[in-house]
């Protein structure tokens, strides 16, 4: 099964059975937390550990966790941990691309990393989610990427590409800008909630 089509509840499942020999649904609820966050930690660094792996080939920086330090290697650069208010912006905004790799138990939608990147005029090349259709439905199938080799076929294709990856670029940080702003989400918080008060 391709690592993007784990679902959270099945690896949860898998996880919580083989490591405490029970079901999730037998577990009392705070150590059904437990057992989904600690899931959610490891599913999420096996994934990061198997696409820095991936994409090894490349010259890669990445920033994170400490953690993050042990795979460095001659083609992968640890820079360190980063302060998403101070560093990211400057970040992405140096990077050629920047790759995503979007936490399993976010199934459909996307996480800020893509909206972050776009807004600071970089390119992002992520694994596919449904809802990628509706927020970037011109432009997602060219940096999207659903298994190791579409994400090699993806990267190799934009650095060989800047007149693409600009134009990318610069269409996503559009659509962002005009319609997926902070400013815009809370417009739309108030329309729900003012809506269900009325009802």
């Amino acid at each position: 099964m391709p690592f993007y089509r784990l679902t959270y509840t099945e690896a949860q499942a898998a996880f919580a059975a083989q490591a405490i020999n029970t079901t999730l649904k037998e577990l009392d609820a705070d150590l059904r937390s437990l057992v989904e966050h600690l899931t959610d930690i490891e599913l999420n660094a096996e994934l990061r550990y198997g696409l820095i792996h991936a994409v090894s080939e490349y010259h890669v920086k990445m920033w994170g966790d400490a953690s993050l330090a042990t795979l460095a290697s001659r083609s992968i650069v640890y820079g360190g941990e980063a302060d998403y208010s101070r560093d990211a912006n400057l970040i992405y905004n140096a990077s050629t691309l920047v790759l995503n790799a979007t936490r399993p138990q976010l199934r459909s939608t996307v996480n800020q990393r893509l909206f972050d990147v776009f807004a600071a005029g970089s390119c992002v090349v992520t694994d596919f989610r449904e809802d990628l259709a509706h927020i970037f439905p011109d432009t997602y199938a060219h940096f999207t990427y659903a298994d190791h080799s579409s994400l090699r076929r993806t990267i190799d294709r934009l650095l060989k590409n800047s007149d693409e990856r600009r134009e990318i670029s610069a269409a996503c940080r559009e659509r962002v800008l005009s319609q997926h702003t902070y400013d815009h989400r809370v417009a739309q918080l108030i329309d729900v909630f003012i809506a269900t008060v009325q009802k």
